[in-house]
Parts: C-alpha cells; structure tokens; sequence
C-alpha cells in the first residue's frame, strides 16, 4: 500500500508534537530513513509542503495569498486578517502580498483549498457570462 504524502506529514506532526530538540532530530533521520527504505525520497517536497500546512493549523496559524492590483494599505491588510480570522478560526495570519497589474482591480485571497475571487476582472468575466445566458 502506497503511503500519502498527507499521511507522511501527519505522523511526523504527530510524532514530533511535544518533543525536545534531540529528540526531534531522531524522529526526523528515523522519517528519512522510513521514506527512503519505502523509495519515496522523490515525494519529499510533498510530503514537506502537507506537513507545513498541517503544522501551521495545528499552531492556529493560515498561511494566506494577497494578489492585488497594487500594494495595500496596512490598514486593508489588517481588515484582510480580521476577516480570515472571523471566518477560518485562525489566531494568526501570515499574508503573503503579491501585485498583478493584469487583475485590474479588487482582490484574490488564496488560503488552503480556497480561492476568493473579488477582482474586477472576474467581475466583468461573471457579467459577460450572465449577459450571454
């Protein structure tokens, strides 16, 4: 049976959870070991990019993407946190801001599986498909 990359990151999570810094450094080269012997070394970015996102919610953190038109204020950036907070249950918010001068204006908030699109160009996109109905 082929092991996920999503369950790799959960045990280690699980396994490294409460635990001194000598013994994390076993757990880790007994992890390595464990995928090497199971020929997945390959999936180590994988398995790494699942355990950051489980790691991060265990800590109550959410890693956030701001795609803009252009930079924000901090005080849009911390209306944007109070919101993803309200919503996600998250206490804190690691916003990674981005500019793309080709969304025209509005936003696009990107956190674990989610996409909020607020842009004016997807905007414009939902009028034309409603105006083609």
């Amino acid at each position: 049976m082929k092991i996920s990359a999503r369950q790799y990151a959960e045990s280690l999570t699980q396994s490294i959870s409460s635990k001194s810094k000598p013994e994390m450094a076993v757990i880790l080269d007994n992890f390595a070991r464990i995928m090497m012997e199971n020929r997945d070394l390959n999936r180590l970015d994988e398995v790494l990019a699942a355990f950051s996102k489980i790691w991060d919610k265990n800590q109550g953190e959410l890693a956030v993407e701001f795609t803009g038109a252009r930079v924000i204020s901090e005080k849009t950036k911390k209306e944007i946190e109070e919101y993803l907070k309200l919503k996600t249950g998250a206490q804190k918010i690691v916003l990674t801001e981005k500019t793309d001068e080709n969304i025209l204006g509005g936003i696009i908030l990107r956190y674990e599986d989610k996409v909020i699109n607020a842009s004016l160009k997807q905007s414009l996109q939902d009028l034309k498909n409603e105006m083609n109905k």
